[in-house]
């Protein structure tokens, strides 16, 4: 519901391309792999061997649809009309590129994150086997995790994160899980780093979806142009940059939180746990659509 319900209506009000806010339609995309991935021999999802087997199996289709030439335009041509989308900048870039390439640079996280939710009670249980070693055991083991996990976050830093921009593009989906699964490593390596959160990342994290689509209207200007990209900050004191970074930043965030409550209490409303009353809502939205549309028209 988050995911689509607001960046729908910034669409419709701001004519861009759904594309243009890219994590709406790649989130989705990602889910519904992992949905039916899941939901296709349902009953076996406690096995090792049979999720392993569906981890390899995802893999190979990701790669087949993203690294084979011309098979991921072929998949996705029919959906031309909702995933295209040409900067008007850019006016002769083919329309699925933008789909191509950002979809592309996370082809494979979504199967990484599977595989640690897998994991996940095996990686808890090592942990909890780790604390309840005597005090000398336990550091040393500690220790010589931090420093392989610290020595492979820097290989990548070195070798993959200081590559220039097309580069590093190139090798992120193959590399994207060394930095992630060093920070999970390194953020539970003990109990006191268990222990300690920062509040602000939490209550950031309950927004960042609304976020997302709000700083480039909010935070970032696209000069009323359809489907242009953001390049400069909302302008609202000129000649103040502090001023106006602080003022944007704090409407940005004020207006995040907002539509996160909004888009919280319209899901109540619109899909209610009556199925009669859902199938209402929906006539009465697809009715009130098309007067618009009509009235538009």
């Amino acid at each position: 519901w988050r995911l689509n319900f607001f960046v729908f209506f910034v669409c419709l009000v701001m004519r861009n391309s759904y594309v243009m806010y890219y994590i709406c339609p790649m989130h989705t995309l990602f889910t519904l792999f992992v949905y039916f991935t899941l939901y296709i021999g349902k009953k076996h999802n406690t096995n090792t061997t049979a999720v392993l087997t569906k981890i390899v199996v995802c893999t190979f289709v990701a790669w087949f649809l993203w690294e084979v030439p011309g098979v991921f335009h072929a998949v996705f041509l029919p959906f031309q009309g909702l995933l295209g989308y040409v900067d008007p900048r850019k006016q002769l870039v083919d329309p699925m590129h933008e789909w191509f390439f950002r979809s592309g640079l996370d082809r494979y996280v979504w199967i990484y994150g599977m595989t640690c939710a897998f994991f996940h009670p095996r990686y808890e249980a090592a942990i909890k086997k780790i604390d309840e070693l005597d005090a000398k055991s336990r550091t040393v083991t500690q220790v010589v995790i931090c420093a392989v996990t610290l020595s492979a976050m820097y290989w990548w830093y070195q070798v993959v994160y200081l590559l220039p921009m097309s580069d590093f593009n190139r090798l992120h989906p193959y590399t994207s899980w060394i930095p992630i699964t060093g920070f999970i490593v390194l953020r539970n390596l003990t109990k006191t780093l268990r222990s300690w959160h920062l509040s602000l990342f939490c209550w950031c994290g309950k927004i960042t979806l609304e976020m997302y689509i709000s700083q480039f209207h909010i935070w970032l200007s696209t000069s009323n142009i359809p489907n242009a990209q953001p390049a400069k900050l909302l302008s609202l004191v000129p000649g103040y940059p502090i001023l106006n970074f602080a003022l944007c930043t704090a409407l940005f965030v004020g207006v995040a939180r907002r539509v996160f409550a909004i888009s919280d209490e319209l899901k109540t409303a619109c899909l209610p746990d009556n199925a009669r009353l859902m199938v209402l809502n929906a006539v009465f939205a697809g009715g009130w659509g098309l007067c618009a549309w009509s009235a538009g028209a």
